[in-house]
């Protein structure tokens, strides 16, 4: 999770900075300067491409004028497909879209980031949940010029998240006494029917060893 959480961030500053020298590009003079700062921004556009989660940038009026190669697999979209006419909000399932445009697009208007986890809909009707980070980027009045995204598809975590509940849940209700040792071989929880069924509480086994069953004493 965590070298996943580090490539994130990596993206993200990556990302982040290409739109710096996108717009660094306009306003430098020099051709010299620009072709330098073009070159950067190629090199930049091989890395978000080659980056494995959903990246893209839309226009002030929502509509998308880049995804990069992973978003456009997730989505369902060839390579060579104009995306141009492709809304912010059609990303996403309609109660999704309706909290993005109820709450996130407003919001964007006050702050430069949204973090959120929201379902994103396929071409072929797949619903795969993300969470996002969507940015807005503004000009010196304060005013948004466009927005970009980051999303990572987080339905292994779900999934991990999902059967770890169910652990618990058979850890907690079992009929069989249960306790679980680290690798010391330190107790370090026991269910109720362990209670139950030896008369040790949990706060009388809690960090010592399984070895307390067989001396009898508490």
């Amino acid at each position: 999770q965590h070298t996943e959480q580090h490539i994130f961030d990596i993206t993200l500053v990556l990302f982040l900075s290409f739109l710096f020298l996108s717009a660094a590009i306009i306003f430098l003079l020099s051709s010299r300067n620009q072709e330098r700062l073009f070159q950067k921004q190629q090199r930049l556009i091989e890395i978000l491409e080659a980056a494995p989660d959903f990246v893209a940038m839309m226009d002030k009026k929502g509509r998308t004028v880049y995804i990069n190669r992973a978003g456009r697999e997730l989505m369902g979209f060839s390579e060579t497909e104009d995306i141009s006419n492709i809304l912010i909000s059609q990303y996403h399932p309609r109660e999704d879209a309706e909290k993005l445009l109820r709450k996130g697009l407003p919001y964007l208007e006050r702050h430069n980031t949204w973090k959120s986890e929201a379902d994103f809909l396929s071409r072929d009707g797949q619903t795969i949940p993300m969470s996002q980070i969507l940015i807005s980027h503004k000009n010196k009045f304060g005013k948004i010029t466009r927005f970009s995204t980051i999303a990572r598809d987080i339905r292994e975590q779900r999934r991990i998240e999902n059967d770890l509940r169910i652990a618990a849940m058979v850890f907690d209700t079992s009929p069989e006494a249960i306790l679980i040792t680290n690798k010391e071989n330190v107790i370090i929880n026991v269910n109720a029917a362990f209670t139950y069924t030896t008369g040790y509480s949990k706060a009388n086994v809690m960090g010592r060893t399984p070895n307390l069953l067989s001396s009898g004493k508490q």
